[in-house]
């Protein structure tokens, strides 16, 4: 997807997607580690509502799509960001 907004001369999004790479892959570690938790899945819940909003205008696609990926899995994606934000670590994180 990244090379398809690129050849177009968009720059500008090719860079937000490799910030998004990075914040997943990054975050994504700190999440197993128990580490900054609730900022993490701020950025997270930031980037599903950000797929969502891709999917819905620019693609067009449905909530359930038979060609393609819908958005049911970024929703739920989302949910269990709010979800862990509100409820925490737990008990085995690193992070008090």
């Amino acid at each position: 997807m990244v090379q398809a907004f690129g050849q177009g001369g968009n720059t500008a999004l090719v860079g937000m997607f490799t910030i998004q790479g990075l914040v997943e892959v990054g975050g994504g570690v700190l999440l197993g580690l128990g580490v900054l938790t609730q900022p993490v899945c701020i950025a997270f819940m930031a980037i599903m509502v950000g797929a969502i909003a891709l999917k819905n205008t620019m693609t067009k696609t449905g909530f359930f799509s038979h060609t393609s990926t819908g958005w049911e899995f970024d929703l739920v994606l989302l949910a269990a960001g709010l979800l862990l934000f509100l409820t925490g670590p737990g008990r085995l994180a690193i992070d008090p």
